[in-house]
């Protein structure tokens, strides 16, 4: 039990502080700044802690849910909040009727999600060849291994290879110069 805790809460962070990166990509500019990694791990924490405590679940970032936010306009904390009090609200006053929602149609509904959030250009990349061999055998091997293991240890992976070939470049790009004098 404290292993799948250990991923879960992993995989939690990781996709959080992902989720982090990408949104302050796409809200540059704009009046709040960046986000604060520590921050925001210690919030998750503690928020995940007190979850459990009460007999609720964890949760992290949602990559989806902040992309819907931000292509609705919600760019500012304002809108992170109006989104937790309209889940609230629906689930307090109107739980019985969600929970009356086909699976299918919420099946649905995270597929299209997928759909808008993947990067297509990726795909694109590795058919077009522009990126090279070990690129296209790290992205395919990870997407594998998060299909078959789990998105945890196909993020570990995915860096130690990443790493190791970053390395093995480096050593090939070494170069000594020697005056004889």
């Amino acid at each position: 039990a404290v292993a799948a805790a250990g991923e879960f809460a992993a995989v939690g962070l990781l996709q959080s502080l992902l989720t982090l990166q990408l949104v302050d990509g796409l809200t540059r500019g704009n009046a709040y700044g960046r986000g604060h990694a520590s921050q925001e791990c210690r919030a998750l924490g503690l928020g995940n802690l007190i979850s459990g405590l009460c007999g609720g679940m964890g949760g992290c970032g949602l990559l989806g849910q902040s992309l819907v936010n931000i292509s609705a306009g919600g760019t500012g904390r304002a809108s992170a909040v109006a989104y937790v009090l309209f889940v609230a609200l629906g689930l307090t006053c109107f739980g019985s009727l969600m929970g009356a929602i086909p699976v299918g149609a919420l099946v649905g509904l995270m597929l299209a999600v997928a759909r808008h959030t993947f990067s297509w250009s990726s795909v694109r990349l590795l058919y077009g060849r522009r990126v090279g061999l070990a690129d296209a055998v790290t992205i395919l091997g990870v997407s594998l291994l998060t299909v078959r293991r789990g998105l945890a240890v196909a993020v570990v992976v995915g860096v130690v290879a990443t790493a190791l070939r970053f390395c093995w470049d480096s050593c090939n790009d070494l170069y000594s110069a020697h005056e004889v004098g």
